[in-house]
């Protein structure tokens, strides 16, 4: 008879949480009132938060290692899988309320104008297609002006949403882009049209659009039937909630390096013991955070701001590039690992550059002259150590419940004696999992760390 010998009983781990502390007082305080009234995972507020700032900081903000020459913008791809019933839909509409707001404001101001644009555009358009049929050379001239005109138009009939949901083609997205300063952000608590796009549906464009515009590559698009789509420094910011499963699509197009460029979070589900009903927010809260965010979004700026690393942080940024470095040249790992591995540095360098605008925007501090300290390092380690966490379960096929491992060995230890279980016992007491099922889990005795359940 088969049997298995268990030592010590000790804690399964747990998918770490998101480190709010990295983050100035008043996220911190916005993202613990907005999980604790909504009985949501940390997580969950905390990445929607940094996709809310770099909403805001695109473009007006950067960081740049002056010693490597090394500059990144402000941009970030995020995938935040929750299970239904997490309060996705929630946690984004309240995070994004403020750039909502000023989204809304100005297309109602501009709807006034849109009846004048549309009878326009038609005219130009008529003129246009006139012109075009009589295919005659001397019309090239006006030609090439009306398109001028019509783009124009077409500009202004379409400029301001710079937030969108995540049901999008890529086409579409490269011509927003070109009329919203060519940059966009997809804030969804509903990736899965998203991903469909991604994936083919209705035989739409290649993913390159989604490839160039995570780092400002310039991008461009002939057409046969539309304009021309030129984008020189196109940025995309995505915060794409969704369910686990949904990750896998993500994954289809990691041989493009798609999947690596992307911070992903799965957080576990809410503990029972620790929902509270009626936990309303403070409205002192959700104003201090409002009023920020529209400061940071209003900040105009000529030149763009660089944030480089101060000299007494050189040390500290030195460490963690090695580490991640080394990292990376692990042979035991997948290499879509490795290959995540060595765009995350650029991607933490992204996210605490963000939040260390945020934190001066909080305070009096002149918000012209902005540089990442040692601090600024150390939060970037701790989001390392989060974020590899749980990008380890994606690249690793983790598709282990934390609850059902856990069950799983608490129930051996009841079952047990003297330390000795055999597998008919197993078998026949442990009914929650199939015989494939409780081998899958036990190979996974790996996540087990040095602490009593």
């Amino acid at each position: 008879m088969e049997h298995l010998e268990w030592g010590t009983p000790r804690r399964i781990e747990t998918t770490e949480e998101f480190p709010i502390d990295v983050f100035p007082k008043w996220i911190a305080n916005f993202v613990t009132e907005t999980f604790k009234e909504l009985n949501t995972k940390v997580d969950l507020p905390a990445n929607a938060v940094l996709g809310t700032l770099s909403t805001a900081v695109m473009k007006k903000f950067k960081f740049f290692f002056s010693k490597m020459n090394w500059k990144l913008d402000l941009n970030v791809y995020i995938v935040v899988a929750a299970r239904p019933g997490s309060k996705k839909d929630a946690v984004i509409r309240i995070s994004y309320i403020p750039l909502n707001k000023i989204q809304n404001n100005y297309l109602e101001k501009k709807n006034n104008d849109i009846p004048k644009i549309i009878s326009t555009l038609d005219a130009i358009n008529s003129k246009y297609n006139m012109l075009l049929a009589e295919n005659v050379e001397n019309n090239n001239e006006e030609l090439a002006r009306l398109k001028k005109e019509k783009i124009k138009h077409e500009n202004i009939l379409n400029k301001g949403r710079f937030i969108i949901s995540g049901d999008i083609t890529q086409e579409r997205v490269s011509e927003m882009m070109s009329y919203n300063n060519e940059m966009l952000t997809i804030a969804t608590p509903e990736a899965s049209e998203l991903f469909s796009h991604l994936d083919g549906k209705y035989n739409s464009d290649s993913i390159d659009i989604f490839l160039k515009s995570w780092e400002g590559f310039s991008y461009s698009k002939h057409r046969s039937t539309k304009d021309d789509v030129n984008l020189e420094h196109p940025l995309l910011n995505l915060c794409l909630f969704t369910q686990p499963s949904e990750v896998n699509r993500l994954k289809k197009h990691e041989q493009r390096g798609l999947l690596q460029r992307f911070l992903i979070s799965i957080p576990e589900r809410y503990p029972i013991e620790e929902i509270r009903l009626y936990n309303k927010m403070d409205s002192s809260v959700q104003e201090v955070y409002n009023n920020n965010i529209t400061k940071i979004y209003n900040f105009k700026v000529d030149n763009t701001v660089a944030i480089d690393v101060e000299e007494s942080a050189i040390e500290s940024f030195n460490e963690l590039y090695f580490e991640i470095i080394k990292e990376s040249y692990r042979e035991d790992i997948p290499e879509v690992f490795q290959e995540w591995l060595s765009k995350v540095l650029g991607n933490l360098l992204k996210v605490v550059s963000i939040i260390k605008v945020a934190r001066v925007f909080g305070s009096e501090r002149d918000n012209t002259k902005i540089s990442l300290n040692e601090y600024d390092i150390l939060c970037a380690r701790k989001l390392y150590y989060y974020y590899y966490n749980h990008f380890e379960r994606v690249a690793l096929n983790k598709n282990i419940k934390d609850s059902d491992l856990r069950y799983l060995f608490k129930r051996i230890i009841e079952l047990s004696t003297d330390g000795r279980i055999n597998a008919t016992e197993i078998n026949n007491n442990i009914s929650r999992f199939n015989s494939e099922q409780r081998k899958k889990l036990l190979k996974s005795k790996r996540q087990i760390v040095h602490t009593y359940f």
